[in-house]
């Protein structure tokens, strides 16, 4: 674990509208934190049901536009690299933003490290065991329940992923045409839906832990809101 002197963080609970401007606000809160904008920032959201691609993926390649289509999935692209993801309301997205310094990592190997052993010890909190699977994954024995992306700037860096709750995988499945690995959500190892805020709560937990930091609930700042508007066109995909 990193061990400088505690960090205060800003800690977003906020999704916008679409998936679209979700994916654009994670980037915009990058260039602000680069910039000196904007503080080290923890950020739980949630997407309505959609596919959202990585930066290099052929989108053809990767999704069912039949599927999407008939299930009411919207197709976006991030601006990080890696493979494709479903999000919807059963499941929960994160992201971690700051100085690559202040958190004492170079590479992306690392980040992914300590991102999800500070997911593993708040799942560990609510009673599960789960394990990271290198280079950017998290297990339950049922399945692979959060895969991660970043991004690396010249001070900063990006770390964001998903976390299945009780997310549709029957859609999950429908909509994404090379899913190498069986899926699971928490549900399946507690046998019931799990309260969202719980788990909000003790991931805080985790991250703080992991990344010696206090979070102070804030807002996002007008800049942050413009420059997602902004980067919004870049995560449009078409059929």
């Amino acid at each position: 674990m990193w061990c400088p002197d505690v960090a205060r963080w800003r800690l977003l609970k906020l999704e916008l509208e679409t998936p679209g401007l979700n994916v654009a606000l994670d980037q915009a809160i990058l260039l602000s934190v680069e910039r000196g904008k904007s503080p080290a920032t923890l950020r739980f959201w949630v997407n309505p049901p959609s596919v959202v691609i990585g930066k290099h993926q052929n989108a053809r390649e990767e999704v069912d536009f039949e599927a999407c289509k008939t299930y009411g999935v919207q197709v976006v692209r991030r601006f990080t690299g890696g493979g494709a993801v479903y999000h919807d309301e059963g499941n929960l997205n994160w992201s971690i933003i700051a100085e690559k310094e202040s958190i004492g990592v170079k590479s992306a190997t690392s980040a992914f490290k300590m991102a999800g052993e500070a997911l593993i010890s708040g799942l560990r909190a609510l009673g599960f065991t789960a394990e990271f699977v290198p280079p950017n994954s998290v297990y339950l024995k049922h399945g692979k329940i959060s895969r991660m992306a970043a991004y690396m700037k010249r001070k900063s860096l990006l770390i964001h992923g998903t976390l299945l709750i009780n997310a549709d995988l029957k859609i999950l499945r429908k909509v994404l045409k090379n899913l190498k690995v069986e899926v699971a959500n928490l549900s399946e190892a507690l046998g019931a839906a799990p309260d969202q805020d719980a788990i909000i709560e003790a991931l805080t937990w985790g991250f703080s832990s992991q990344f010696n930091a206090e979070f102070t609930a804030g807002s996002i700042s007008p800049w942050e809101m413009e420059e997602a508007i902004r980067l919004y066109p870049q995560t449009l995909v078409s059929a």
